[in-house]
């Protein structure tokens, strides 16, 4: 009797194990970006407008973000739309692009290029140093 008991629970030990590590699988292949990430395309209008503000600013080197090209990867796409979804777009309908993803502490997704531009710039106001003046001798 005691046998069938250990062998009951150890199968269900292993079957705990199993889904666990199978729901790990499952959420790192369906895990959204973790970085603020823009998704553009060489052939829109609005997505070149964001990169001129980009390369203007130069913003690369005062902010963190990955930039995702839609038209080299199939990929990307996938992974754009499972985005879109998760911020309640119906991708059945398109895609509006640009879009920049706000990363996994945020979780909001920014579409079109003077919402985009409006974001960076708030975020550069944010990583400008405060420059207090000194007291009066």
């Amino acid at each position: 009797m005691k046998t069938k008991i250990f062998t009951f629970i150890f199968i269900i030990i292993l079957i705990l194990i199993a889904a666990a590590l199978g729901i790990g699988i499952y959420r790192m292949k369906h895990a959204l970006p973790k970085n603020e990430t823009l998704y553009e395309s060489t052939e829109c209008p609005h997505c070149e407008k964001v990169m001129t503000f980009i390369q203007t600013q130069q913003l690369h080197k005062k902010i963190t973000f990955d930039q995702k090209q839609l038209d080299t990867s199939s990929s990307t796409v996938r992974e754009l739309a499972k985005v879109m979804r998760f911020c309640g777009y119906d991708v059945n309908q398109g895609i509006p692009i640009p879009v920049l993803w706000t990363g996994e502490t945020t979780q909001k997704c920014i579409t079109g290029d003077e919402d985009i531009i409006q974001y960076f710039k708030h975020q550069l106001k944010e990583t400008m140093p405060v420059i207090h003046p000194l007291p009066k001798k």
